[in-house]
């Protein structure tokens, strides 16, 4: 998940510098805000060349707040690693699941119907 990334990219690449701020430049000082929207511009056109059209940053947050529900995590600790205070962002930023996935997840009574089968 995106926490390991962070993870990787804290030791592999900034050893000793687990503190601070987590984006750094080339030269290893902080980004400012208008270089980092333009890093995020630079990152939106290879995307684009990609193919991927209509790329925003903000829309990573929607991506990873999806991906964490569907592989299983509470919506507390959603809302505690996306820095959310309030349950209702979480409920903004996740999309719920298609049918089928539902249907796929096990049950309270998964055990039971599957003793039953066998």
């Amino acid at each position: 998940m995106a926490a390991d990334a962070v993870h990787t990219y804290v030791e592999d690449w900034r050893p000793g510098r687990a503190e601070g701020p987590l984006f750094l430049t080339e030269e290893g000082k902080p980004f400012s805000l208008p270089g980092f929207k333009n890093y995020l511009a630079r990152l939106g056109d290879r995307f684009k060349a990609a193919g991927i059209e209509n790329w925003m940053a903000h829309r990573s947050r929607h991506y990873w707040a999806t991906s964490a529900h569907r592989a299983g995590m509470s919506v507390f600790d959603i809302a505690a690693e996306g820095g959310w205070r309030d349950l209702k962002m979480v409920q903004r930023y996740t999309k719920s699941r298609p049918f089928e996935e539902l249907q796929r997840l096990p049950t309270p009574l998964s055990f039971v119907l599957q003793k039953r089968a066998s």
